[in-house]
């Protein structure tokens, strides 16, 4: 292909294979400039190369695009879009388009050419714009094509504006109040409300004095669910503070929130806890890895949690009260597993103030005992003095039977020395009552002074005349 003035615009060799059909052969041309072309086509196989097709013309239109019109935006921002989509309309001729556009004080922003392909769609033609921040911005379009470039747009021109403030949610006063008091809360959890296209927040609190307690840029997208913005306080001392917040984007700061006043009561030093539980059961028998927890104490802001086996220490560490407690109860799972062995621990409460008394327990972590198996009776028998029998746990030392009616009238509660009971296997207890006709349920646990109480195991049975 020869172009205007005999330039060669293309001189390339394709295999049959890539770029025919069953009829006839095509290859997309490169981008042509205006004016005459050229173009002929030579035919080859394995045998040799046939003759040139004689040159054929076409010419490509000499006629520049017209100029496009700007769409959006063209006016003020909402406050939280800072990176807008620039839209005009779309030429039919043009293949590229140039944008232009100044920032505030007249500082080029971009200037970009894009191919018509990558941005346009059947009637209009978008790029994205890089977060800018507030001030007034002008911008505008230039359609091209081979011909040449066409006429530029008028300047378009829109504003970007700083984010609007956010909503304070806890804590604050409901009116008339002025001051919201949280009590022993010295911990708090601060909550605003999400603002859109907020990227960063600045938390400003500071007691009545003037002492700033938190001066923190926080990112949205660590803090702030899809309604709601949150952050854990710094522990607070008793007394009277206020808070604010600040929206912040690529755009610039927004505005603050009014300021709003809180207060905490007046702190002593805290007392002891209480009601010290392994898994919820005072001194019960924890599995390997226990969950400790205590009442929670209103001064108190932090717990020391410490755990001992004899000698060898087990768990000291200090935890904060709203990280570990929830209402009334404060609770930490074990971090470690624990060994089968008797524990001793104790839980310290602590404010500014200084350091509360400790309180105290102990618990044993023991291997469960198995449950007897293969209990017999079971269904319908006619003996109304039935021998029961179940399996041996090697490891017990003593069985509990326990037999009752479906009226709830207990027969059997009785302990039996295994070596009364199992001089084999299985045990056996000869019923020591005697059974009218009715339903039982009756059930076995083995004991011994290491594993403690085993599993109860049940059966039913019907005594049948």
């Amino acid at each position: 292909v020869l172009g205007p003035g005999g330039v060669v615009v293309l001189d390339k060799t394709s295999t049959a294979a890539s770029i025919c059909n069953d009829t006839t052969c095509s290859v997309q041309s490169p981008t042509l400039k205006a004016g005459k072309h050229t173009w002929k086509v030579l035919a080859s196989s394995p045998v040799g190369s046939g003759p040139w097709t004689p040159y054929r013309t076409f010419y490509t239109s000499t006629v520049k695009p017209l100029a496009v019109n700007l769409i959006s935006p063209l006016t003020d921002l909402d406050e939280n879009i800072y990176a807008p989509m620039l839209t005009w309309s779309k030429e039919v001729t043009a293949t590229s388009y140039r944008v232009y556009m100044l920032g505030p004080g007249g500082i080029l922003k971009l200037d970009k050419t894009y191919t018509a392909a990558s941005i346009c769609n059947d009637t209009t033609c978008s790029v994205q714009s890089l977060a800018l921040k507030a001030g007034n911005y002008n911008w505008r379009v230039l359609a091209s094509n081979p011909a040449g470039a066409g006429p530029w747009t008028d300047y378009g021109v829109f504003k970007v504006i700083t984010p609007i403030a956010t909503e304070l949610l806890y804590p604050v006063p409901e009116p008339p109040a002025t001051v919201e008091n949280i009590g022993t809360n010295y911990i708090p959890i601060y909550r605003w409300s999400k603002v859109e296209n907020v990227t960063h927040y600045l938390l400003y609190v500071k007691t009545i004095s003037g002492v700033v307690v938190l001066n923190q840029w926080v990112l949205a997208d660590k803090v702030c669910d899809a309604t709601t913005c949150s952050y854990t306080s710094p522990t607070l001392k008793g007394g009277s503070y206020s808070w604010q917040v600040r929206t912040s984007n690529a755009a610039g700061d927004g505005g603050w929130t009014s300021v709003v006043q809180f207060s905490t009561d007046t702190q002593y030093i805290p007392e002891a806890t209480s009601n010290l539980a392994i898994n919820g059961v005072p001194n019960s028998n924890p599995k390997e890895k226990p969950v400790y927890t205590w009442t929670r104490v209103p001064m108190a802001t932090s717990y020391r949690l410490y755990v001992k086996t004899g000698t060898t220490l087990v768990l000291d560490k200090w935890y904060r009260s709203v990280e570990v407690c929830n209402g009334d109860v404060c609770s930490v799972p074990s971090p470690a597993t624990l060994k089968l062995a008797k524990y001793s621990w104790w839980v310290q409460t602590y404010n500014v103030l200084g350091y509360g008394p400790w309180r105290g327990s102990s618990f044993d972590v023991q291997a469960a005992s198995p449950a007897a198996a293969n209990l017999a009776p079971s269904g319908t028998i006619t003996d109304p003095t039935p021998t029961f029998t179940w399996d041996k746990v090697n490891s017990a030392t003593k069985y509990h039977v326990y037999v009752k009616g479906l009226s709830g009238v207990v027969f059997v509660d009785q302990w039996y020395e295994s070596s009364a009971v199992c001089p084999g296997t299985p045990c056996t207890l000869v019923s020591p009552v005697t059974f009218s006709t009715a339903d039982y349920v009756w059930s076995v646990m083995p004991y011994n002074a290491t594993a403690n109480y085993g599993p109860w195991k049940s059966e039913s049975f019907k005594v049948s005349p």
